[in-house]
């Protein structure tokens, strides 16, 4: 019965597992980038950021979402009260999502604030266009 347990328990937590692939590191997300000729989508959030909670569990936990992200970007989170923007990048508010290329340039302006899960995959097909 134990044993049924733990495989169930881990079999759960590698369904969660699969679901956004977030990298934490802006140079392997630029190297990933590369490698899979997507871009980069940098996710600035704070812990205390209620809105960053919100898109973190209501948008992209919704399925045709979590699929077009993982398809189209490498998705990298900056948690401002725990680690540094990279060199060059300034917020003043959370959440805020950038989109870079591989070469790390900018593709447009940023994203500021979140937005309901059946508006996001339209602002996001503009910033895959500019690829």
């Amino acid at each position: 019965m134990r044993k049924l347990f733990l495989v169930l328990i881990f079999t759960t937590l590698s369904l969660f597992a699969q679901d956004l692939k977030w990298i934490y590191d802006f140079e392997d997300a630029k190297y990933f980038a590369k490698k899979e000729n997507k871009i980069v989508m940098m996710f600035v959030t704070m812990q205390s950021c209620p809105v960053c909670n919100y898109m973190k569990e209501k948008v992209f936990t919704k399925k045709d979402i979590k699929e077009y992200l993982n398809k189209h970007m490498i998705l990298y989170e900056v948690d401002i009260d725990m680690d540094d923007l990279p060199s060059g990048y300034e917020v003043y508010g959370t959440p805020t999502t950038f989109f870079i290329k591989s070469d790390g340039t900018n593709i447009g302006k940023p994203i500021i604030g979140g937005t309901k899960p059946e508006f996001y995959i339209k602002k996001l097909q503009k910033y895959i266009d500019q690829k």
